[in-house]
């Protein structure tokens, strides 16, 4: 269902009371200023499913009140995010970028996917009692921030880290070797600076670098995880040269490269990327030529794909 902001006058209890699933559009009009989600909202006692969305200044207390609530979703502006949230012991999705602390999140122990945290906010949530998180999105990432204690995130299977930029400056990641003692990691994107790679667990299947700008070849470092199978290069590389040595992505079965722009030579070694099935190239204008064997394999991939990773 969907409402405008005169949805705000109803009695929400006697009139949706069985309401599982609520989209709340919070219309854009002339006014500026944010509006407000209806404190009504707190009585839909059955509601598991919430997406807010539109120019949203904070959720009401009431929301404590969800106790079924499963997913809350927020589209939008940052949003102030009541202590009450904590209380919803039955979360297990939250996308929202919110305006203030997070220290109670830690007593949401059902959540499985977390969106929309900043760097900033994630020093004041203690990971251990996440116990079932499983996907975590962190955004404005600066160098001086900490991220080791992600790796106490013993569940988590996907991760996106983008760090802050602005016009001119992209803040490149502080260290990345809490990647390693991920241990059940499968999903990985990194977008921002990496002064250099680090290892990475053996559970990788599928790797993002975005904007990453390595001054050193990532191929002898990527080529030696023995689950990978999807890999996206995008403006992650400003060297001439990629080697790719034998027996090296044994499991790669889609290569993207983009926006590679000083990229001349790819070298691919006979027993190197044996399951290749899918390779998309663009914006490398200094590629002249690909590796022989990579000519017969289809072009499948489109940057359509990519996007739908980020």
């Amino acid at each position: 269902m969907f409402f405008d902001r005169k949805m705000s006058l109803i009695n929400f209890s006697s009139v949706f009371q069985h309401l599982y699933v609520l989209y709340l559009e919070m219309c854009v009009d002339k006014n500026p200023q944010p509006h407000l989600v209806p404190d009504a909202i707190g009585s839909l006692y059955h509601l598991k499913f919430l997406r807010l969305r539109g120019r949203i200044h904070d959720l009401p207390t009431s929301i404590g009140n969800l106790k079924n609530l499963q997913t809350l979703v927020v589209n939008g502006y940052s949003c102030k995010l009541p202590q009450e949230t904590a209380d919803l012991i039955n979360l297990g999705h939250l996308d929202a970028r919110y305006s203030e602390s997070l220290k109670h999140l830690s007593k949401l122990t059902s959540l499985q996917v977390l969106k929309g945290v900043y760097c900033d906010q994630w020093k004041d949530v203690d990971p251990v009692d996440l116990v079932n998180l499983r996907e975590l999105t962190m955004c404005s990432i600066w160098n001086s921030y900490s991220l080791k204690n992600i790796s106490s995130l013993k569940n988590l299977s996907t991760l996106r880290l983008f760090c802050e930029r602005d016009e001119l400056y992209t803040s490149p990641f502080p260290s990345l070797e809490f990647l390693y003692s991920c241990e059940n990691l499968q999903k990985l994107w990194l977008k921002g600076r990496v002064e250099k790679l680090p290892l990475f667990p053996n559970s990788i299947t599928m790797m993002v670098l975005w904007q990453s700008r390595l001054m050193e070849d990532p191929m002898p470092i990527l080529g030696k995880l023995p689950n990978l199978k999807d890999l996206i290069l995008q403006e992650a590389y400003k060297g001439k040269e990629i080697m790719c040595s034998n027996n090296t992505f044994s499991q790669l079965e889609s290569l993207r490269l983009y926006d590679l722009s000083n990229l001349e030579r790819w070298h691919l070694d006979t027993s190197a990327m044996p399951l290749i099935k899918g390779l998309h190239i663009h914006a490398c204008p200094e590629l002249k030529e690909i590796p022989k064997r990579m000519k017969d394999v289809e072009e499948k991939l489109n940057m359509v794909e990519l996007y739908k990773h980020m």
